[in-house]
């Protein structure tokens, strides 16, 4: 897709897209592995529901969004019979059903209890899932892109969806019981993150035909920016673990204010990564393919 109108408006909603169904998938995993006290459970959940909603929202104007392109007839291509048709019988249709099944399923989960394992599980899946029903991941070889793009979305899930109930946990909990909310996070992030990390190496060394060709193309030098980011993200994770965690166990005076800061730096930081993203795979081509 080209930089013009529609380009933009398709990065803003594929923006939406990762943010919204990310967050309501990682607050439901949240919930899930950590089982935070109420106060902070409810934030979570609130949170993912919102969330959901975004994601669910944002997923339909991608499909209206590539029916007009496809017209290219401004407002009434979008709701084109001929090209709905078209756009919902692809993989963009396929992976948009998936989406709002998952985000269906995290609702139900985050608003009836007796759900919250099964259609965490399940929902979380069909979202990460959703993503390798188009775009990038189609090529060969699927199956193993397919499953690093899961394994990479599920991480990313689960750490950003830790991000406002560690906030509010700040606030609504004991310091006691928020450092050691953030300690268990911590534990339990020690062993995601180098998943996600593997699994985005991954495919992008089985993606991208010579690797060398990142050096001298536009994706290439996107894809640095976000590698860039990600490092700034991998530091401020460090840095909670190492310091900041460290000192609110201890009662130390600050340190949740400290904590609240980091996480907000934390949101500014993927806020970024899915704008990022959501150029690579919109305006920019894989080097050696056609876009």
């Amino acid at each position: 897709m080209e930089a013009d109108l529609w380009g933009v408006l398709a990065v803003a909603a594929k923006t939406l897209i990762y943010g919204g169904s990310l967050v309501a998938a990682g607050s439901a995993l949240f919930l899930v592995a950590l089982r935070p006290e109420p106060s902070v459970a409810a934030e979570a959940r609130r949170a993912g529901l919102i969330a959901g909603a975004i994601g669910a929202m944002a997923t339909a104007l991608f499909v209206l969004l590539q029916a007009g392109y496809l017209m290219d007839d401004g407002l009434a291509g979008m709701v084109d019979p001929f090209a709905l048709n078209l756009v919902v019988d692809g993989p963009l249709g396929h992976a948009a059903a998936a989406r709002l099944v998952g985000l269906v399923l995290i609702g139900l989960a985050l608003a009836v209890p007796v759900l919250k394992v099964p259609g965490t599980l399940l929902g979380a899946l069909l979202v990460a899932a959703s993503f390798a029903l188009s775009g990038h991941a189609t090529a060969d070889p699927r199956l193993v892109l397919s499953a690093a793009i899961m394994l990479h979305v599920l991480g990313i899930s689960f750490w950003i969806g830790a991000l406002w109930p560690l906030h509010q946990a700040t606030r609504l909990s004991t310091p006691g019981n928020a450092a050691d909310l953030a300690h268990r996070f911590g534990n339990q992030a020690m062993l995601v993150v180098p998943t996600l990390l593997v699994a985005g190496t991954l495919f992008t060394v089985l993606r991208i035909d010579p690797v060398s060709a990142l050096l001298t193309s536009p994706y290439g030098w996107m894809l640095a920016i976000k590698l860039v980011i990600v490092t700034g993200l991998l530091a401020l994770a460090l840095k909670n673990r190492r310091a900041i965690v460290p000192t609110m166990l201890a009662g130390t005076f600050g340190s949740a204010a400290k904590l609240r800061r980091s996480i907000g730096w934390e949101a500014v930081g993927f806020a970024l990564i899915f704008v990022t993203t959501a150029v690579l795979t919109t305006l920019t081509a894989i080097p050696g393919t056609a876009h």
